[in-house]
């Protein structure tokens, strides 16, 4: 059906009326659908159609309306411009429309309302802020409402119509769904313009340092003849590409949220839902994990130079070092790759990381990386450390050596602090139990955590 219009203008007594899964692109009396026929109408089901804009006004006659289900449309707008329209609303369903943009104070709109079922939780974010005042506000109502029924006794007797007896329900913590968790971004990506050119210089330096160690390394490679190649500058190039990469991630979380800015959270499906977000995922768990390999083959390769230079006569031959390079490369791919075959997933939160908790696969893909990232770790520690102590131990204490350590522990330090973090945000995620409550704070993981140590800490 494209159109649902009846020529008489009569008032029809009907209850529940279906038109899902039809081509009505309109609620109005031109075009598809005139409601001013059905005065009485309690149920009405729209979902799967072609409708891209609604407004309160289209209901102004169907004031018994309690379920109304819009879900699965091509909504962009659905506009509330006045209190009594849709006011013994109920139930109302909007799922499935991703562009949607609606009120952010619908909730005044709407004083009977049980359940609203939103695309994203980022719609529910300003329902999530204002519970405690719509709470007060609902008992108020509801004292209101007592004390007007005592004016209302000597009707008693009367006949009542029950169709407009209304009970008011309200439901604190369930009223708006998907409900906004620790995840869920309800504010701008930076709190405020100080953080966000603090993150703009990180970007900058991210960029431009390890672009121009990536030159610098390539020249010397293309300088020299491949037999005569430096297994040190070779690993070196392979840090600096990876690193990069990672800070790759970086520009497009920038891009999205100049793109955004404030109105980040409520424009946040978008960015979730494309695959620049695909991308973007990719990109950041592929680069952190050559990026840590990486560094723990330059590591150890140090690590083995200094300590047995007299029993390594001759360097790594170059094909010997590629083979472990293109190893590291592969099986970052592999760990970069899962989450596109539903082992965790890009699109879980606004940064794109791939960290829910939600299932087996979900804490397997975690343990996975962290599991990674210790082991990495463990190493780099215990090679450097070595170093440190072989330096220590020496008869003969040189001002090289002395530098030397303080770049050694400089490092050690940097790689505690840009990775220790999420480590520890993601070990407390899998010692808690999975949370199967729609409770707002039984989440594992805080976005907050997640922000500080994606965002800052690990650049």
């Amino acid at each position: 059906l494209r159109q649902f219009t009846n020529s008489y203008d009569v008032e029809l007594f009907l209850s529940n009326l279906h038109l899902s899964h039809n081509h009505l692109t309109e609620i109005s009396r031109e075009h598809g659908l005139n409601l001013n026929q059905f005065p009485y109408l309690r149920s009405l089901d729209l979902s799967n159609n072609q409708i891209k804009t609604v407004s309160s006004d289209n209901f102004d006659r169907t004031s018994s309306l309690k379920q109304l289900n819009l879900s699965h449309n091509h909504l962009e707008n659905f506009q509330f411009n006045n209190m009594c329209h849709l006011i013994f609303l109920e139930k109302f369903d909007l799922r499935g429309n991703n562009y949607l943009n609606i009120n952010e104070n619908w909730y005044d709109y709407l004083p009977y309302l049980i359940n609203i079922y939103l695309p994203y939780a980022y719609f529910c974010c300003n329902y999530k802020k204002n519970l405690p005042s719509l709470y007060e506000k609902n008992n108020k109502k509801l004292k209101s409402d007592k004390t007007l029924s005592l004016f209302n006794d000597e009707n008693k007797n009367k006949p009542r119509d029950e169709s407009n007896t209304i009970s008011v329900s309200f439901h604190l913590d369930q009223v708006c769904l998907p409900l906004p968790d620790q995840m869920t971004q309800c504010e701008s990506l930076f709190s405020s313009a100080f953080i966000r050119f603090i993150f703009s210089i990180i970007v900058f330096v991210s960029v431009i340092s390890n672009l121009t160690a990536l030159i610098i390394s390539l020249c010397r490679l293309i300088t020299s003849s491949y037999n005569r190649w430096s297994i040190s500058t070779v690993l070196s190039s392979n840090l600096a590409l990876a690193d990069f990469i990672s800070s790759i991630y970086l520009v497009l979380v920038g891009i999205i949220d100049i793109r955004f800015n404030e109105r980040f959270y409520i424009k946040t499906q978008l960015w979730t839902n494309s695959h620049l977000c695909t991308i973007a995922g990719f990109i950041y768990i592929f680069g952190i994990q050559s990026s840590i390999y990486a560094l723990t083959l330059l590591t150890f390769e140090r690590f083995y130079t200094i300590l047995f230079s007299f029993k390594r006569q001759t360097p790594w031959p170059p094909k010997f070092t590629l083979t472990f390079i293109s190893l590291g490369w592969l099986i970052s791919f592999i760990v970069a790759s899962l989450p596109l075959i539903n082992i965790n997933n890009f699109h879980a939160n606004s940064l794109c990381v791939p960290f829910r908790v939600e299932n087996v696969f979900d804490r397997l893909y975690l343990f996975l990386l962290i599991t990674f990232d210790i082991c990495f770790i463990a190493i780099i520690i215990t090679c450097n450390g070595l170093i440190c102590f072989n330096f220590s131990k020496s008869h003969v204490h040189t001002s090289n050596d002395a530098r030397a350590t303080l770049k050694i522990l400089t490092l050690v330090i940097a790689i505690c602090i840009s990775r220790i973090p999420l480590i520890i945000f993601i070990v407390f995620a899998l010692l808690i139990c999975p949370s199967y409550s729609h409770s707002i704070s039984d989440y594992d993981l805080h976005f907050n955590n997640i922000k500080l140590a994606v965002l800052f800490l690990q650049p």
